[in-house]
């Protein structure tokens, strides 16, 4: 029986220290009807010659180069628009797939005719042992469930390729988390398999470990690619952080000797919020001041710059009326 070809985007950038496990974590594959596009973005290191030594022992697997450094977003779109496969899947030069990865999902996706799938994972550290998992309940997600926080995990993800060439990544900051808002204004819902396929490799050096980089960068999707106003943008921004914060809290502190942390997380406490209520964590400033200190603290006068667009603000007006804008 023939089976449909996957397209695999790897993009790569100075890659060198792990290339090599990420892609053998691909030969692995108990699924074998796929391609490996390595693009690479200017590696100054040996990420092309581990790349055509492996173009070398498998057909397989394709290179392609950018003639300058272009960032991540383009980088992953143009391995997208030359894939050939039926699906797209993406894995980075250092994270990792189980070897059952793309049976187990094509499998679900033949089956219950998905468009867009994902799947729990593992999460190791820069040494390749798991610290944590992240665990996602079995089903249907949809575009509101993603606004209050993203849980898709881009080395999960596989998507229908036509679907997928009709919204390829903006070149913004997280432009994988605009690119699952944008498909599911399409087709409204991504379905989790709860099964965990995949290994992230959580990196010292990462900026998306940022959690001040992390709130910049949902803020302009919000303004930029789901163009909301400054009122929803606002609202949907305070929404995401806590639902953020949540996730993180009950996948990476259960079970891991900070069960007193969870308790933070376990109920909410309600707050007064012009007309309405907003929800936050029942113990957020013992949270707060885990993660970021003192945050009562002002930073330092030099410090002290706007990192948010003008707002005129309306005192006759609820913030309720411009959400429905």
């Amino acid at each position: 029986m023939e089976t449909a070809l996957v397209s695999i985007i790897m993009p790569m950038y100075n890659a060198g220290k792990f290339l090599s496990k990420s892609i053998e974590s691909v030969l692995e594959q108990t699924y074998q009807n796929w391609e490996l596009l390595l693009i690479d973005d200017g590696s100054k290191d040996d990420s092309i010659d581990i790349a055509l030594a492996f173009m070398e022992k498998d057909s397989r697997i394709f290179l392609l180069k950018n003639e300058q450094n272009m960032g991540i977003a383009k980088t992953r779109n143009k391995g997208i628009e030359a894939s050939k496969g039926q699906y797209i899947a993406f894995l980075d030069s250092d994270d990792l797939w189980l070897p059952n990865k793309l049976e187990v999902q094509i499998k679900w996706m033949e089956e219950k005719k998905l468009l867009f799938t994902c799947s729990s994972y593992f999460v190791c550290n820069e040494n390749g042992n798991i610290t944590h998992e992240r665990n996602f309940s079995e089903g249907p997600q949809t575009y509101q469930d993603l606004l209050k926080t993203n849980t898709i995990g881009c080395l999960t993800v596989v998507v229908e390729s036509n679907l997928l060439k009709r919204h390829l990544m903006p070149d913004l900051k997280h432009e994988d988390y605009a690119t699952w808002l944008n498909i599911l204004k399409e087709i409204n819902t991504v379905y989790f398999i709860n099964e965990k396929l995949a290994i992230y490799r959580k990196l010292t050096t990462s900026t998306s470990s940022n959690k001040w980089n992390t709130i910049s960068w949902v803020w302009k999707i919000l303004r930029q690619n789901e163009q909301f106003s400054v009122i929803k943008s606002s609202f949907y921004l305070m929404r995401f952080l806590f639902y953020t914060t949540f996730k993180y809290a009950k996948n990476e502190y259960g079970g891991k000797g900070k069960v007193e942390q969870i308790a933070d997380f376990k109920s909410a406490i309600f707050v007064p919020f012009e007309d309405t209520k907003m929800p936050i964590p029942v113990d957020y400033k013992r949270y707060l001041t885990q993660v970021f200190g003192d945050y009562m603290q002002l930073p330092p006068e030099e410090d002290r710059q706007p990192h948010h667009e003008a707002l005129i603000v309306d005192a006759k007006k609820s913030y309720t009326e411009y959400l429905k804008k």
